[in-house]
């Protein structure tokens, strides 16, 4: 049985974050499928990839399941991939807009492997 926490300090409030980030097992990283990332985002990530940022997942919203096919979820994804490639290293973009989706983030998160951020070893 797994049992999770979820932080959800202010996205502005650097400090903030970056306190959340250092004690997390993962980050998910919840952004909207017209505007991955702006500058205060980036502003973020680039904290949290100088602080050492744990294994992340990044939750898209806004693509209706009804109204959206195959081609367009998979192309929302990969634009969303390229945007996020330069900030963080090697993550999972996932579509979430209806609880089954949402079950499969848990679902993900539950199965992940453990890695500890650098500065723990340390």
């Amino acid at each position: 049985k797994m049992r999770a926490t979820f932080l959800t300090p202010e996205p502005t409030d650097i400090v903030a974050c970056l306190e959340a980030c250092k004690v997390a097992d993962a980050v998910v990283l919840v952004s909207h499928v017209n505007q991955v990332i702006d500058q205060t985002g980036k502003n973020t990530l680039a904290c949290f990839r100088a602080q050492g940022m744990p294994p992340s997942l990044t939750v898209l919203q806004g693509l209706s399941n009804q109204t959206a096919n195959m081609s367009a979820k998979s192309t929302a994804k990969k634009t969303s991939q390229t945007a996020l490639d330069a900030y963080v290293a090697s993550t999972k973009v996932m579509l979430v807009d209806d609880v089954a989706d949402c079950k499969e983030v848990l679902r993900h998160l539950s199965s992940a492997k453990d890695h500890d951020p650098k500065w723990r070893s340390a």
